[in-house]
């Protein structure tokens, strides 16, 4: 991995958010690292209240990483808040009282550390119903390929139905 990999906007992916942390630790690169840990960490201190899943989020949680990062001491810096994040900044329950940063936390200032960082709304999940039918010949079984986009997209199944079937009452004779 290249060391100017984590910082590069065009590879903020699910990887290079540990990426940094890598690079800065092992490296001793200055570069910022932006875990789980670490985002609800700056979440919380700068009281930030849009969920956390959303693009501008992430791009502004980027942003304080980079600004509050330690240059010179990356690595110790990059650890330092993925423990906080471990150990203090819990998801639940977190550990205010004995937080080093508390007195510049923001949503503890305000009493919303409890509610922060929000997660995006759950989308509801649709239910599906669908007939599939097992075709054996020889001691073989028919599959067939789903279309390569769409739910389950390029897994092979049997052959099934339309997917728009109405529920069956369980003592409805078949």
């Amino acid at each position: 991995m290249p060391l100017s990999a984590a910082s590069s906007v065009s590879q903020r992916t699910a990887a290079s958010r540990t990426a940094g942390a890598i690079a800065s630790i092992a490296f001793d690169a200055p570069e910022a690292a932006l875990d789980g840990n670490i985002q609800r960490v700056l979440a919380r201190v700068y009281a930030i209240g849009a969920p956390l899943k959303l693009p501008a989020t992430t791009a502004k949680l980027w942003t304080l990483a980079e600004q509050t990062l330690h240059r010179s001491h990356a690595g110790a810096f990059n650890e330092a808040m993925i423990e906080l994040g471990a150990t203090v900044c819990l998801p639940r329950q977190p550990q205010c009282r004995r937080c080093p940063v508390r007195m510049h936390c923001h949503a503890f200032e305000r009493g919303l550390q409890d509610q922060l960082p929000r997660r995006a709304a759950k989308r509801d999940v649709p239910t599906i119903y669908a007939a599939a039918i097992a075709i054996q010949r020889a001691g073989r079984l028919l599959l067939v390929q789903r279309v390569p986009s769409g739910l389950l997209g390029g897994l092979w199944e049997l052959p099934v139905t339309a997917d728009h079937l109405t529920p069956i009452d369980s003592d409805t004779p078949l």
